[in-house]
């Protein structure tokens, strides 16, 4: 009797390695794949940076982030910023992981929601004095 109690213990303690090894396992995987859609997600905007500034291949890494620094460290960046997340947050969570994105098609629709409050020429930003 105190064998059989020894023997079933011991399948429970194999049980309970088998249950961590594959724990570990799953979150290992787990990693993995935030860091390929990490690794996807920086490569698309990356690319996307590219095409805009085809140009910005000539600069050091320095140069690079003075130039981001630049362009979004303005009231105008961060309010734009704010007002796409504002209109994009009710959405972003269950359209994220209910239904497939087209991924031109939301970046047609982020790039137009960006460029909709430019300046241009005609504005008064851009109004010189005589």
């Amino acid at each position: 009797m105190l064998s059989k109690k020894l023997e079933k213990l011991n399948k429970i303690e194999e049980q309970i390695r088998k249950l961590t090894n594959q724990q570990k396992m799953v979150a290992q995987q787990y990693k993995e794949e935030e860091r390929r859609e990490r690794t996807s997600r920086l490569c698309k905007r990356g690319g996307y940076i590219e095409k805009i500034f085809p140009d910005i291949l000539k600069l050091t890494d320095t140069q690079s982030k003075q130039f981001f620094d630049l362009i979004f460290d303005s009231s105008f960046a961060t309010a734009r910023f704010k007002e796409i997340l504002g209109d994009d947050s009710n959405n972003s969570a269950s359209d994220a992981s209910s239904a497939p994105s087209d991924s031109s098609t939301s970046q047609t629709s982020a790039t137009s929601k960006m460029t909709e409050s430019l300046p241009t020429p005609q504005s008064s930003i851009y109004v010189e004095d005589d």
